[in-house]
């Protein structure tokens, strides 16, 4: 009886995630496409001779820098440093 429950349980679980996965990856590709469109329409508006390759490529470089420049990355100790090193640096090299 608890495992049906818990079997349930975890079903609905698992549908909640895969929804809400999906419905992050639908928010992030319209971002991105409101942000080029209106960044090709200001484009081609400013430079009047501009070919529309020179805009879509400027704004698609534009759109990815302000959507990933919030990302920040980990990055791993490159010297292995003894626990005691670490506390009461005692013992380092």
């Amino acid at each position: 009886m608890v495992g049906q429950v818990l079997a349930k349980r975890c079903s609905v679980l698992i549908m909640i995630m895969f929804f809400l996965v999906l419905f992050i990856g639908h928010v992030s590709n319209a971002n991105t496409a409101t942000c080029l469109k209106n960044c090709q329409e200001q484009c081609m508006n400013e430079t009047k001779d501009a070919p529309h390759d020179v805009c879509e490529n400027a704004c698609k470089k534009l759109c990815n820098e302000l959507q990933f420049s919030q990302e920040q990355y980990l990055v791993p100790q490159t010297e292995y440093r003894s626990i005691m090193c670490r506390m009461v640096n005692w013992g380092c090299p």
